[in-house]
């Protein structure tokens, strides 16, 4: 079996026998082909229906569950994972005795995506945490700040200002200001190659620096 080439669409194919052919390709390879046929024809709403499709093939690619392999079943992942909630156990106790952050009765929350801590900062709720899924989807990076306003009837307006005060975290390229129903989320990212106390003291002045911006 090889990979040929059909003008733009790539695909394998083998020899049954002397007149049959059996080819493979990806869904996402043959939508592709169809829709840049369809706009060279100038049928460009068909061509439009059929990105929609290449889009849902792409997120059931991204999500799809791979065959385990033995190297993820290893504790050091295992540890990893711990080491980053004791990261954001860390960072919150210091930026919670720095008062950057504010406790007021808010409590942990694990869930099925990861684990954090509530917090208050400059009168918004705060959620700092380890999150798998924002980790998998949108930055890399395993910590993250979720911002929006308290409750009550200028929640709205509140939480458009707080977006305003973050205008230069979406100027970043990437954007590191980023949207979750009525949550502002943000990647803290992580220095490499460095110990522990180097990631912590990173995190505490992204932290510390977002709430300057929310003071301004």
């Amino acid at each position: 079996m090889k990979g040929v080439k059909n003008s733009d669409m790539e695909f394998l194919k083998a020899a049954v026998n002397k007149n049959h052919y059996i080819a493979l390709t990806s869904w996402s390879k043959l939508l592709t082909y169809i829709q840049k046929a369809l706009e060279t024809k100038g049928l460009f709403d068909a061509s439009s229906d059929v990105k929609q499709l290449i889009g849902l093939c792409e997120k059931q690619d991204t999500d799809a569950f791979l065959p385990l392999k033995p190297e993820e079943l290893g504790p050091q992942i295992g540890r990893r994972v711990y080491q980053y909630t004791e990261i954001v156990e860390k960072v919150v106790s210091q930026l919670s005795a720095e008062k950057v952050l504010v406790r007021a009765g808010l409590l942990p929350m694990g869930s099925a995506v990861g684990y954090g801590w509530y917090r208050l900062i400059d009168n918004y709720i705060c959620f700092l945490e380890y999150n798998a899924y924002y980790w998998s989807q949108y930055r890399e990076t395993p910590i993250w700040i979720s911002i929006r306003a308290r409750k009550g009837k200028n929640k709205r307006h509140s939480n458009e200002k707080l977006r305003e005060s973050l205008k230069s975290l979406e100027r970043e390229n990437p954007s590191r200001l980023l949207a979750d129903d009525d949550w502002t989320i943000i990647p803290l990212m992580l220095p490499v190659n460095v110990d522990e106390s180097v990631v912590i003291a990173s995190l505490v002045r992204q932290v510390r620096e977002i709430r300057r911006m929310l003071s301004n």
